[in-house]
């Protein structure tokens, strides 16, 4: 931007007076990135604007000596001073730089480092079986389950959650993460549909949840068992006394009431009927869940207001000893066009003041707007040769020659940079020719011309595809986070996002650093009891990839415009 200000310096020459109190705080902009930088081209129309300007100020002055004496007689004619004259022509040069200045959305990152703060580990397990749709309660139980959901999870920004969702198996929909809003995405898509064994097995569930958080460490966690309790599971006391040994604490909300309801088929809309054809009824069952909170240390109690029971289960979790957890980063893109707006509206003031009293000439008038008239046609003939391109790009890339697909959206990037289907595509191709890297930042300025929500998803999608192919696991999740917040019902992208957040916690070297140097003696598993535990670790990450359609990568196809 400092090249910029050196060229209009040079060209105003002897008026940098004019133009030197608005362009003194120029170096500024080296500090500030542009949001839409393709707008600045337009600043190269100063030469030509200010070349006009001079010719036309010479062109007065050849007719006002033919007229005769200067000095004798300006006073006769109704034309302004020079001062004057070229003051409102810089003053509206100056608003067309700063408006300029603004199209192109100057600001700069921001970067929001999440301080470190003390939480705990909350897994949230949560019952999806079809007695869940029972409507004993009201709207129903699964909906009521939600709003407990969604009126703690907002109070929970200092601790980490994770979420597992069960019927007659449990599966880990989301692992422990401390981005509480990414966790809100998952509940409004909570149904029976998610689990396909029907049931209910609260050993199951409780496994699964432990599992997710760190069993070296005998405090800091917590689960949140959310469920009517109705269960047949003979492995319940074995899974109690698991918990216990891993110091977990388990709260336990029971939803539904005794005297219980019929289960409503989603499908049908009539109720779910058993071998003999007599309606299924569903009954709250409070023993089992009693017997789970009371051995782990937490309580048990049955949901009836969502809003109040969220607040008592905050309070409950307070009281559990907290550790040291690092909070998350982000970047925010500060926006600054204001000031640039506002100068540009103060120099056009400025430029009606001066003009005050004098009337436009009508040939200044036409030569205006013959200016405008020629840019906007120049725009329009441009904007057509590129949509020609993209289209002969498109042809090749159907067709599989993707290299030539290339060249044509280059071209076409070349006669408007500001074609986003020209840059979305461009980065479908470098994907194609296994460039994952070019695709980044070819969808990265997709992004920037992107016109509606369901484009930007989709460019969030592909984005995220081309970073997890150039092995940017972190920013990939980020990516399909973001195309999630667009799109909340894209499951390809749901799913990509729950497998990085996977391998992310796998790779993650906080349990490492978490970890004892020393265990006493009598902990230390034997042979035996470390084969048995690694055999249920295997089998539960077998029923995980079954649930992730035994994915072993991200997946799904690219998105399309």
């Amino acid at each position: 931007m400092n090249y910029i200000g050196g060229i209009f310096f040079k060209q105003v020459g002897s008026f940098g007076l004019v133009v030197v109190p608005f362009f003194a705080p120029m170096h500024v902009l080296a500090f500030i990135q542009f949001a839409q930088p393709q707008w600045l081209w337009l600043l190269l129309l100063l030469l030509p604007f200010t070349a006009l300007l001079y010719i036309e100020w010479r062109r007065r002055k050849r007719i006002e000596q033919q007229l005769g004496n200067p000095q004798l007689i300006a006073p006769l004619l109704a034309t302004p001073s020079a001062t004057r004259w070229w003051a409102k022509h810089m003053a509206i040069l100056l608003a067309f730089v700063n408006a300029v200045l603004a199209l192109a959305q100057p600001g700069r990152w921001v970067a929001e480092h999440g301080a470190k703060k003390q939480g705990i580990d909350v897994v949230w397990a949560i019952d999806v079986s079809r007695s869940m749709l029972s409507a004993d309660v009201t709207p129903n139980r699964l909906l009521q389950a939600k709003q407990l959901l969604q009126n703690t999870l907002p109070q929970l920004t200092n601790h980490r959650v994770g979420l597992v969702v069960f019927a007659g198996e449990a599966l880990l929909q989301m692992p422990l993460t401390a981005d509480v809003a990414a966790a809100q995405l998952f509940v409004t898509s909570l149904s029976p549909q998610m689990v396909n064994l029907q049931g209910t097995q609260l050993s199951s569930a409780l496994r699964v949840a432990d599992n997710a958080l760190n069993v070296q460490e005998k405090n800091y966690k917590a689960i949140v068992l959310v469920t009517d309790g109705e269960t047949h599971d003979d492995n319940l006391t074995s899974t109690i006394q698991q918990l216990k040994e891993h110091g977990t604490v388990v709260f336990c909300y029971g939803i539904g009431t005794e005297t219980g309801s019929t289960i409503i088929d989603a499908t049908t809309n009539a109720p779910i009927v058993d071998a003999n054809g007599q309606p299924v009824v569903s009954k709250l069952n409070e023993i089992a869940l009693r017997q789970i909170a009371e051995s782990t240390g937490g309580t048990y109690q049955m949901l009836t207001n969502p809003e109040a029971d969220a607040r008592s289960l905050v309070d409950a979790l307070q009281q559990i000893p907290q550790k040291w957890l690092n909070g998350s980063v982000g970047n925010r893109f500060e926006h600054q066009y204001q000031i640039f707006v506002l100068l540009s509206i103060v120099c056009l003031l400025l430029a009606w003041w001066l003009q005050w009293g004098m009337a436009l000439r009508q040939k200044q008038t036409r030569l205006v707007v013959l200016s405008i008239m020629l840019l906007g046609a120049s725009n329009r003939v441009i904007a057509q040769a590129g949509n020609t391109l993209v289209q002969t790009g498109n042809n090749f890339y159907r067709k599989g020659n993707f290299e030539q697909a290339k060249q044509q959206y280059l071209q076409a990037l070349q006669q408007d940079s500001t074609l986003p289907e020209a840059q979305f595509n461009l980065g479908n191709t470098y994907l194609q020719l296994k460039t994952p890297k070019a695709a980044v930042t070819a969808y990265q300025h997709a992004l920037q011309y992107a016109k509606n929500n369901a484009q930007k998803a989709a460019v969030w999608y592909n984005l995220g595809m081309a970073l997890a192919a150039n092995q940017q696991l972190e920013a990939a999740a980020n990516a399909f986070k973001q195309s999630l917040l667009l799109v909340p019902t894209d499951n390809d992208a749901r799913d990509n996002y729950t497998w990085l957040q996977q391998q992310l916690q796998k790779k993650s070297p906080k349990q490492q650093q978490q970890q004892p140097k020393k265990q006493p003696q009598q902990n230390k598993l034997d042979a035996k009891a470390a084969a048995q535990m690694l055999e249920q670790l295997r089998q539960q990450e077998q029923q995980l990839q079954k649930k992730l359609n035994q994915k072993s990568n991200i997946g799904g196809q690219l998105k399309d415009w």
